[in-house]
C-alpha cells in the first residue's frame, strides 16, 4: 500500500521522491513537510492537503472508511448519473411504454409497469446504496474499491443492473459507463 501511494503522490508532484518513506505514519511526516515546505504549494494549513491526499490514496483500500461527506457525494453522484442512464435507456426502449423514473431526497424510483418497480436508495446511517429489484429482491451495497459492491456476492450495483435490463429487454445494456460503475 504505502509504495502504491508513493507512486501516486510522485504523479501528483516529482519533488517527492527526496523522500523516502518506510510507513503509513512516516508517510503522513513526509506529506506534511512536503506541503509546509513546498514554495509553490504553501497550502495553509498543511494538514488540510494532507488529509485529502492521504484519503484519495486510502480510497483504493477495500477497508477505507467514507466519511459523511464523500459517502453523500459519491451516492448522490451515483443515484442521478443512474436516473439518467435509466431514463436515456427507457426512452429508447419500445417494449414499456408507461414508465417512470424519478428521483427525489435520494430516492429513486424506476416503474417499468407490468416488469415491476426498482427502487434504489441512499442509507446515510450504514453509508450504503440499497437496491429493491422485483427479479432478484433486496440488496445492500458498500462502496469498495471505487464501487458499489453486494458483499455477499460480490457484484457491483452497476453490473446487476445492467445484467437485469439486459434480460429483461433482450438486448446488452450497460450501466457500468455511470458514476462510480468501474
Amino acid at each position: 500500500m504505502i509504495a502504491r501511494s508513493v507512486r501516486v503522490l510522485r504523479l501528483f508532484s516529482p519533488k517527492l521522491h527526496r523522500f523516502r518513506v518506510q510507513n503509513s505514519r512516516h508517510l503522513i511526516v513526509c506529506l506534511h513537510k512536503y506541503f509546509a515546505n513546498d514554495s509553490l504549494l504553501r497550502i495553509s494549513p498543511p494538514n488540510a492537503a494532507i488529509k485529502v491526499c492521504v484519503r484519495t490514496l486510502n480510497s483504493n483500500s477495500s477497508d477505507f472508511e467514507l466519511d459523511l461527506v464523500t459517502y453523500c457525494s459519491v451516492s448522490d453522484e451515483t443515484l442521478e448519473s443512474l436516473s439518467e442512464a435509466f431514463e436515456e435507456i427507457l426512452e429508447k426502449q419500445s417494449k414499456i411504454d408507461d414508465f417512470d423514473v424519478s428521483l427525489s431526497s435520494g430516492v429513486l424510483t424506476v416503474n417499468l409497469g407490468k416488469y415491476g418497480t426498482y427502487v434504489i436508495n441512499k442509507q446515510t446511517p450504514n453509508k450504503q446504496i440499497w437496491l429493491s429489484s422485483p427479479r432478484s429482491g433486496p440488496k445492500r451495497y458498500d462502496y469498495v474499491n471505487g464501487r458499489w459492491v453486494y458483499k455477499r456476492d460480490k457484484v457491483s450495483l452497476h453490473v446487476l443492473l445492467s445484467r437485469e435490463m439486459s434480460d429483461l429487454f433482450d438486448t446488452n445494456i450497460d450501466f457500468t459507463c455511470c458514476s462510480y460503475g468501474k
